[in-house]
């Protein structure tokens, strides 16, 4: 169960950190500007 709600709240970082400006804002620092979809739940 713990690992089946970390993928989905990984999948959910995925979706807002393109759509939503705070994440889009936060993973600009450094994560976003290489991969958004790879870094953001790397960066965790």
């Amino acid at each position: 169960m713990v690992t089946k709600t970390i993928t989905e709240q990984r999948a959910e970082v995925r979706i807002f950190a393109g759509n939503d400006p705070a994440h889009t804002a936060t993973g600009s620092s450094g994560i976003s500007s290489a991969t958004p979809a790879l870094d953001a739940p790397d960066a965790g």
